[in-house]
């Protein structure tokens, strides 16, 4: 009985600082899932048989207090409260202490059953990207799991199990937070599978949850049927690209489906028309301009063209086309002088940077040879007036 009252003395512990007590509330040390804390009603001095166990416990709850629970594990090794506190210090900071915490406490225990420690276990696992691992405590919890579908779909993903992972992706719940990766889980592996109707139907609702993100307008492009749609979602995606690579991917295939949907167009005359090539415009172009400036020249000559193909027909139509390759001559025209122009400006600064080097050069010699004269002076100065004071002596 006095072990008994020692050992339950000792479980009424805090384990985390930031929960609050319930002092009016007379209950057994529980665990709060909720609030992943102890919950606790502090012991008195009554409670306890022998003042030596009291004592005991003032200690532990003092070294508790200071947050030294690996000093309290030198007292009892097994005590949970302390156990689940370490692995809270480490659970974002160092997961593999952590983990090793979590597979410290013991099976069964009055504070946690086994299907939570090893959902914790299955995080921390996730956390440090050992997938295999991680799906074996996934597998191992037979409550509800519906909050972690997603991570374990991510970790059948990367064990190239794409039908689990698009089972559980699938599962994953609107309300849950990793909805969002569940879904782009699913558009890889609906794209892989070359299912571009379920795959666009994914992209769309990425679309919804994050209309800022590029890649989810280039996702819908590359899934999407309808040629003008396409389109629009490259452009889009070019508008929002924050990264080089998802910028010139767009602006590329912005380039290819105009050029496109004017060949396309070109096909349908019966009559000659000077055909227009963007891409042959840009490769007999100076190499010279702006990003700014070349996306600006583009958007503006399929505007031009379509402006064309909307407004005029037969030989009205012949005629706006020439215009729009006159005007892409005088560009280029333009482009070439200035090309020339800053060639001669950067020479000209080369030729005034190697000139002020010659200057500096004559500068600092000129000054030496000042300097050697004025030494020189100096010396012949003193030699004279020494040799006088010598005569006259």
């Amino acid at each position: 009985m006095k072990k008994f009252v020692f050992f339950l003395s000792l479980i009424l512990l805090l384990s985390l600082t930031e929960c609050s007590l319930a002092t009016e509330e007379i209950s057994p040390v529980r665990y709060d899932t909720s609030l992943e804390c102890f919950v606790f009603n502090p012991p008195q001095k009554e409670n306890f048989n022998d003042t030596k166990d009291y004592k005991l416990y003032k200690k532990i709850s003092k070294l508790y207090k200071k947050g030294k629970y690996e000093k309290i594990l030198e007292l009892d090794p097994d005590f949970i409260p302390a156990l689940f506190a370490l692995y809270k210090k480490y659970e974002e900071t160092n997961p593999n202490a952590a983990i090793e915490y979590l597979k410290m406490i013991k099976n069964p225990n009055p504070y946690f059953n086994e299907d939570y420690i090893s959902k914790l276990l299955f995080k921390q696992y996730y956390r440090i990207k050992d997938n295999k691992t991680a799906i074996e405590y996934f597998n191992k919890i037979s409550d509800d799991k519906s909050d972690i579908y997603a991570c374990a779909a991510d970790c059948y993903l990367n064990l190239n199990q794409t039908n689990k992972a698009l089972k559980y992706a699938s599962l994953t719940s609107k309300s849950n937070n990793g909805y969002y990766k569940a879904q782009e889980i699913k558009f890889k592996i609906l794209y892989r599978k070359k299912d571009f109707i379920n795959a666009n139907k994914t992209a769309k609702e990425l679309i919804r949850l994050k209309p800022d993100i590029a890649d989810n307008y280039i996702r819908a492009a590359l899934t999407e049927k309808n040629s003008s749609l396409k389109l629009g979602y490259f452009y889009k995606a070019r508008e929002l690209a924050r990264n080089s690579k998802y910028f010139y991917f767009a602006n590329a295939q912005i380039a290819k489906l105009e050029q496109k949907k004017l060949d396309n167009y070109y096909k349908k005359q019966n009559k000659y028309i000077d055909k227009l090539n963007w891409l042959q415009i840009v490769s007999n172009s100076p190499t010279f301009g702006s990003d700014e400036y070349w996306i600006e020249r583009q958007d503006n000559f399929f505007k031009q063209c379509n402006y064309c193909i909307n407004q005029y027909k037969g030989e009205e139509l012949a005629k706006c086309f020439r215009a729009v390759k006159q005007d892409q001559n005088d560009l280029a025209q333009q482009l070439n002088f200035a090309m020339q122009f800053e060639n001669k400006d950067r020479y000209q600064r080369k030729i005034v940077r190697q000139n002020d080097k010659k200057i500096q050069l004559m500068r600092s010699m000129l000054n030496e040879e000042r300097a050697q004269t004025y030494n020189q002076m100096e010396q012949n100065y003193l030699l004279h007036n020494l040799n006088n004071s010598v005569r006259r002596y």
